[in-house]
């Protein structure tokens, strides 16, 4: 066990730590797409140790910067920048979404031709290299790629992402072909715009614009809950919860008031509501309800 000081620093920080909560400072503002395009950006992502930030704007262009200089740099320049490569009918190509993969510098890209695209991060985000493509399933039927996510074990690394069309893959980033796919998601429940995958890689949650929440065994590959948020608000983003015993998500509903709901997905219940304060008296009677999730 600890001794002495060894013992009381280390209360020190537990202390320290438990008593933490966010600030809320701003510690640096990247100006780069505003004055050279104005395009807003739509994608942002870390890589795990935190070094590298990667943003993508709408028109496809991909900047990567260096976290230690934004504490410290008043006008901190990108150390990086490319543009997703085009089709031959498209001057730009839009970027839906990117993804850093885990425990290596590199990134996946969605496009909206529906390619897939893996860049390797080199020389600490001097330069980024295309090294891997997953092609579109018919150029002339193209179908952009919604949204991503990444996880890897001691035997693959799997990037899984559902395209505008509903279909969802599996890429396994040792192969340039399609490890899996699952059933698509049902049109009526709309566009696939966010999804997670649990911690131990066996399920998938995927969130849409008309409000759907779909649960997918990857284990055998098939749907194994389907949920719509009663009040048809869209889901925009999401994360797992990774503390609780039953499957979890946080999801960000597209609401009156922008609440953040943990929604248990075996069950179809929402255990806890995070709202944002009501600026205005039909938001503050929009906000005393909770959402409510009815089977599909």
């Amino acid at each position: 066990g600890l001794q002495g000081s060894d013992a009381s620093d280390a209360l020190r920080g537990g202390s320290q730590r438990s008593a933490w909560h966010p600030q809320g400072l701003l510690l640096a503002t990247l100006y780069e797409y505003a004055h050279q395009s104005g395009v807003p950006v739509v994608k942002v992502d870390a890589t795990d140790d935190s070094r590298i930030l990667v943003t993508g704007s709408k028109d496809g262009v991909v900047k990567i910067w260096n976290c230690g200089l934004l504490s410290c740099d008043m006008a901190v320049a990108s150390s990086h920048t490319f543009t997703v490569p085009c089709t031959s009918t498209r001057r730009k190509q839009c970027l839906r979404a990117l993804r850093t993969v885990r425990n290596s510098k590199a990134l996946a890209v969605g496009s909206e031709s529906g390619e897939m695209l893996l860049y390797r991060i080199d020389r600490g985000g001097q330069s980024a290299t295309q090294v891997c493509k997953f092609a579109a399933d018919n150029a002339s039927a193209a179908s952009a790629v919604m949204c991503i996510e990444q996880f890897d074990t001691d035997l693959e690394s799997l990037v899984c992402f559902a395209r505008q069309n509903g279909a969802l893959h599996g890429w396994d980033l040792r192969r340039d072909t399609p490890s899996w796919s699952v059933p698509k998601v049902p049109a009526w429940l709309g566009v696939p715009s966010c999804m997670s995958l649990g911690s131990d890689g066996h399920s998938m949650v995927l969130g849409t614009l008309g409000g759907g929440l779909l649960v997918y065994d990857l284990r055998f590959l098939a749907p194994w809950k389907q949920w719509r948020v009663a009040s048809g608000a869209a889901a925009l983003s999401m994360r797992t919860a990774n503390f609780v015993s039953s499957p979890s998500v946080f999801v960000s509903l597209d609401s009156d008031c922008n609440e953040v709901a943990l929604f248990d997905v075996v069950r179809g219940s929402c255990s806890t509501l995070f709202l944002t304060e009501p600026v205005v008296e039909r938001q503050r009677e929009a906000a005393v309800s909770v959402p409510t999730l009815l089977q599909a």
